[in-house]
């Protein structure tokens, strides 16, 4: 079963700087920022999902999730 909590783009952003500021400037936080301002750039809302049975966050569209592209 997928059950996503959503995490707003703050906490992200406050643990990308978090990271940063330990010496991970190279990290899974970071990336997701990078993907959500390629969303942004194509006109698109990145939105922040965790999944919290496997504890992976992900960046996705809102216009595409879950939606099937042909």
């Amino acid at each position: 079963m997928n059950y996503y909590k959503i995490v707003p783009e703050k906490v992200i952003k406050e643990s990308a700087e978090i990271a940063t500021d330990l010496g991970e400037s190279d990290n899974s936080f970071s990336h997701l920022l990078l993907k959500a301002e390629e969303f942004k750039q194509a006109n698109m809302t990145p939105m922040f999902l965790l999944d919290p049975y496997r504890m992976d966050v992900l960046c996705v569209a809102r216009e595409t999730f879950g939606k099937k592209l042909h």
